[in-house]
């Protein structure tokens, strides 16, 4: 069944048998676009970009939808406004499109456990679209 977009909480224990650890989080789903109507109709345009899993651990999928070719700039942020990576800059296709972020900045340095935003810059004919979005850092070890 499909789920409806909005907030969930989730859990899970993990237990190696000799001690258990509960974990909880709250889930963001969000609709992504099927059709380049669906994008431009939504005055909002939300469900715009997908961040799987958030918070993440090791790796983080970034999944957006393009409904024309157009100039892009993916990148990272502090939440204080400092750019930590730049993931993608440059031209591409109409379409659905992922990038992957491992949690470290332009030097290949792990960065700190934290919230952090992603910015996505879309540039067309039509103009320029920006989105953000939190995500949240938490490594393991």
């Amino acid at each position: 069944a499909d789920l409806i977009p909005g907030y969930y909480s989730m859990e899970a224990i993990v237990s190696d048998g000799d001690a258990s650890v509960k974990i909880e989080w709250i889930v963001e789903v969000r609709a992504m676009p099927t059709s380049r109507v669906n994008v431009w109709n939504n005055a909002d345009r939300s469900g715009f970009i997908e961040i799987f899993p958030n918070p993440f651990t090791q790796l983080v999928r970034i999944n957006y939808f393009l409904p024309d070719h157009a100039k892009i700039s993916i990148d990272i942020y502090s939440t204080n406004g400092k750019k930590i990576k730049s993931l993608y800059s440059g031209d591409q296709p109409e379409g659905y499109n992922t990038l992957s972020w491992n949690g470290t900045d332009q030097k290949g340095a792990k960065i700190n456990a934290g919230v952090y935003i992603c910015r996505f810059v879309f540039n067309n004919a039509d103009g320029i679209f920006i989105q953000e979005r939190k995500i949240i850092f938490i490594p393991v070890g």
